[in-house]
């Protein structure tokens, strides 16, 4: 039997080859432990790994959800105070250049504003029975953060209702001591509109009026046609096309043309000359 050594108080002593066998044993149980928590491990992080995939699936499904119910909605109008902008020759918040009869809005809120060019946010601005639709490219006439169009739970003004801009409920209610973000609100006004939009497309006479405002980022337009749903063409099944059978041509059975049968021409019989006996000349006696 293998013996191990030790020295131990400066004695040396003989142990059985069972403490290496001991050992052996607390290396598996560690190793076993180990290859545990490595497939613990690996388990998490696959986890981990199909989480965002799913949470992405959610957030497009629910992107598509909300796409589809837009879509469906009609944008909300309110009745609001406008007026003409003019400063012809000024830059707008997006970096366009204002020019004679120009043609966009200026909301009051940086949250809608289009991109230089851009259409990205566009409303539909009507008047006395006439309507244009423009982008959004500048951002005022009285705030820069109040975006009305949005219900309560959402806007930055969340004590006042839907459509009911802060620079309106300042002058007409008094909120926030009658003042707005660019000051004491003199006049009541939630848009301004370029001198094209307010002369040419609305016909407006004077500098302040009360408009129609439809915010198209919301919904569907509801002055535009819609087109009634049709359904796709459905073609009528009809059966193929069947032959009606007939039976094969038959071939009435003739029977093989026959030929009379006819008698070989037979030699009628003749019976072979026979001379007629004649007797011998007699000689007369003379």
């Amino acid at each position: 039997m293998y013996q191990t050594f030790a020295h131990c108080g400066g004695r040396t002593k003989a142990h059985p080859v069972m403490l290496m066998c001991s050992r052996s044993s607390h290396t598996d149980r560690w190793h076993e432990r180990r290859i545990r928590w490595n497939l613990l491990r690996a388990a998490l992080l696959l986890v981990a790994l199909a989480l965002p995939a799913t949470n992405d699936a959610s957030a497009r499904s629910a992107s598509r959800i909300e796409v589809r119910q837009l879509a469906d909605s009609v944008a909300p109008t309110f009745r609001i105070r406008g007026t003409r902008l003019g400063l012809v020759g000024g830059r707008t918040a997006n970096g366009h250049t204002i020019v004679e009869r120009d043609r966009f809005v200026a909301l009051p809120c940086t949250c809608a504003l289009s991109s230089l060019g851009g259409n990205e946010f566009q409303v539909r601005v009507t008047y006395g029975g006439r309507s244009a639709v423009v982008p959004v490219y500048d951002v005022g006439p009285w705030n820069t953060r109040d975006d009305y169009w949005n219900p309560p739970e959402q806007r930055f003004f969340s004590d006042l209702r839907q459509g009911w801009p802060q620079d309106h409920a300042a002058y007409y209610d008094g909120h926030n001591g009658g003042y707005a973000a660019k000051g004491r609100v003199r006049f009541p006004t939630a848009i301004d509109v370029a001198d094209g939009v307010w002369w040419d497309d609305l016909g407006i006479v004077g500098d302040q009026a009360d408009l129609e405002v439809t915010f198209l980022w919301m919904g569907r337009d509801p002055l535009e046609p819609t087109m009634a749903p049709t359904s796709e063409p459905t073609m009528v099944p009809t059966s193929e096309p069947t032959m009606v059978p007939t039976s094969e041509p038959t071939m009435v059975p003739t029977s093989e043309p026959t030929m009379a049968p006819t008698s070989e021409p037979t030699m009628a019989p003749t019976s072979e000359p026979t001379m007629v006996p004649t007797s011998e000349p007699t000689m007369v006696p003379t």
